[in-house]
């Protein structure tokens, strides 16, 4: 359903590379809590060329 949908992540054209990938995401239920956690790379957050291929890798948790 469209009202269920949450933006976790998206490209600020104001600050992030026109070569931002969303990439290689995984998504784990924590069996202790039930929390989700996204893990998230954001490919070419640093630009092109050479830089494209290295990134920082995000950890995201959805309390419930």
């Amino acid at each position: 359903m469209k009202n269920t949908v949450t933006v976790i992540d998206d490209r600020d054209p104001e600050k992030d590379s026109e070569f931002l990938q969303l990439s290689n995401f995984s998504l784990l239920e924590d069996r202790e809590t039930k929390n989700m956690e996204i893990y998230l790379t954001r490919l070419g957050e640093n630009g092109g060329g050479a830089d494209i291929w290295t990134a920082n890798s995000y950890k995201y948790t959805l309390f419930f």
